[in-house]
């Protein structure tokens, strides 16, 4: 059972990075700690950092529960066609237990050599098919101009893309929140 839920989750993953156009990459890395000893309550901090020089971090991520966690994964969305953004960073965290549960976190990395973080994104994956969140990028199918959207994505009984639909919508470099808006996938 515990396979074929890890499956179901690589599945759906794979699946939409395919279509985000996110891509592995060596330009960033893990470096891990261990924060405390106990071992029932041991957690461990994720540092984010690139592989070129590791004293410049993009981010650190608490894993709290080390017995559920499987792995983390780092990708990249080159020229997402934002102002001053030269690419999206999404690291998503992996926990597997009855279902797989990821968490999903993204950085806009500036032409300037800062990162902007986004709300994080947490999905379940189960037996059947359920919506899954994700952020669409100006230069990705569904995409809208200069602007971000967090999307829920729903599938059919054959877990095809049945429709996506905004949850938010932000402008970038605006501050203007809207939602409930649909995109309708056609296949």
């Amino acid at each position: 059972m515990k396979k074929y839920i890890i499956l179901l989750a690589l599945a759906f993953g794979f699946q939409f990075t395919k279509a985000q156009e996110f891509t592995a990459t060596e330009k960033y890395m893990v470096v891990d700690a261990i924060t405390t000893k106990q071992q029932e309550y041991g957690s461990t901090t994720l540092s984010i950092v690139t592989s070129e020089d590791t004293s410049k971090k993009v981010t650190t991520l608490k894993v709290t529960d080390i017995d559920l966690f499987d792995e983390v994964e780092i990708t990249v969305l080159n020229k997402p066609n934002l102002y001053n953004v030269t690419e999206v960073i999404k690291v998503e965290l992996t926990y597997i237990a009855c279902c797989a549960n990821s968490e999903s976190y993204y950085y806009l990395a500036t032409k300037d050599g800062d990162y902007v973080s986004l709300p994080s994104i947490e999905n379940v994956y189960c037996d059947i098919p359920q919506a899954t969140l994700h952020y669409i990028f100006p230069n990705q199918k569904y995409g809208q101009e200069d602007t971000i959207l967090t999307t829920a994505i729903n599938y059919t009984e054959s877990y095809k893309i049945k429709d996506i639909e905004v949850l938010k919508s932000f402008i970038w470099n605006d501050d203007d929140f809207n939602s409930k808006d649909a995109i309708t996938a056609l296949q």
